[in-house]
């Protein structure tokens, strides 16, 4: 059995800011008069702070050690939040010259965007739901500024330097482990379990996981695992799952599992390989008024999917909705499936009112958000 060990993959990182899930940062904040400010970094310029918490000229940004020596931070410095995040406003007048004081300093941490300052540094996770009264039923996540988060659990050491924002979400009771496969976050519900083979972890993303390898880290180098070798997960594992043969330069297997989610559905949806591989969405709905009632609609594969966008529309070609919909026909046209198809110029992702193309989460099984919206919400 093997223990795969990513712990370069969670990095505690004194110039970014924090410990990283996957790569990710954590978030910050600092507490300035008992008011919860976000901040973009761990580090972050005293003059971001006091633009941001709207202080005025006239008063000065203290760090507060609990001490008559408390900390005056220079206007035109930096601070370092992982050395106390709790900070309050006096009187310019009245202040001392920007000193360091070298009692410790309060820190703060927020769960659910709640704030609760301390002076101790050795939190668990049983302790830090303690000190917000929550249950420690309660399961509890560092906050990262990503889709990945890092799970806690009772008997694990917080440090505060490594990121004081947690939330909670329902409770402990087999949770589980959370490992990343190829950016994605995997947990007990898709079928993560304690011990997994190489095999199953690529099972997580592809319904062939035998035409696919998989490597420890976030990156496909040296050698793959042994498919059938049990391997020990832990929290926040990441894992690199690269299909051994890539025809057209892109991955079928990705595209059946989109279309798999939209069939269940009952969605009408053909993938389409020659003469070029497409996507048949087949009698979508249109709004009143335009002539007919329903269309098939086809989208081509990109050759860079899912890291290049899915983009633009096909619609029979002499349809009654050309000129009717948003987009000009454009001049291109395909023959697929016994038929002519007209391209529309429609770019949902890049300018078309819906979110930049995210391939973690975007794919054909979304883009009929976009094709829905096209067809009969825009008028």
């Amino acid at each position: 059995m093997q223990t795969i060990s990513t712990s370069s993959d969670i990095v505690a990182d004194s110039a970014s800011g924090g410990t990283s899930c996957g790569g990710n940062p954590a978030k910050w904040f600092v507490s300035v008069d008992d008011r919860r400010l976000p901040v973009p970094s761990r580090n972050v310029k005293v003059s971001v702070i006091r633009a941001q918490a709207g202080i005025p000229d006239d008063r000065v940004l203290v760090r507060d050690h609990n001490s008559p020596d408390d900390e005056v931070l220079d206007d035109s410095g930096d601070i370092d939040c992982a050395r106390g995040n709790v900070l309050y406003t006096e009187d310019r007048r009245d202040a001392r010259a920007p000193t360091r004081c070298v009692a410790s300093a309060k820190i703060a941490f927020s769960v659910d965007d709640r704030v609760e300052e301390t002076l101790n540094h050795g939190q668990t996770g049983a302790t830090l739901l303690d000190l917000f009264g929550l249950d420690r039923v309660k399961a509890l996540f560092r906050d990262h500024e990503s889709q990945v988060d890092e799970s806690v659990k009772q008997d694990d050491p917080i440090l505060f330097e490594d990121g004081p924002v947690f939330y909670t979400r329902g409770q402990i009771i087999e949770v589980g482990i959370i490992i990343i496969v190829n950016s994605r976050r995997f947990g007990r519900e898709e079928g993560v379990r304690p011990v997994m083979t190489a095999r199953e972890i690529a099972g997580l993303i592809s319904a062939k996981p035998e035409d696919f390898d998989t490597y420890a880290g976030p990156v496909a180098k040296g050698k793959p695992l042994p498919p059938d070798e049990p391997i020990k997960l832990k929290d926040c594992d990441v894992f690199t799952v690269v299909k051994k043969e890539v025809t057209g330069g892109f991955l079928v297997a990705r595209i059946d599992l989109e279309l798999g989610k939209l069939k269940a559905g009952g969605t009408n949806v053909d993938y389409i390989e020659k003469p070029t591989p497409v996507v048949i969405y087949r009698e979508l709905p249109i709004r009143e008024g335009l002539g007919i009632e329903k269309t098939d609609v086809l989208v081509p594969v990109p050759t860079g999917y899912p890291g290049q966008h899915l983009d633009g529309a096909f619609i029979p070609d002499g349809s009654p909705l050309i000129g009717r919909v948003v987009g000009k026909a454009a001049g291109a046209t395909l023959s697929v499936d016994n038929r002519t198809w007209r391209l529309m110029s429609y770019h949902p992702h890049t300018g078309g009112g819906f979110p930049e193309w995210n391939p973690n989460f975007h794919g054909f099984h979304t883009y009929i958000d976009a094709l829905i919206a096209w067809l009969t919400g825009w008028k």
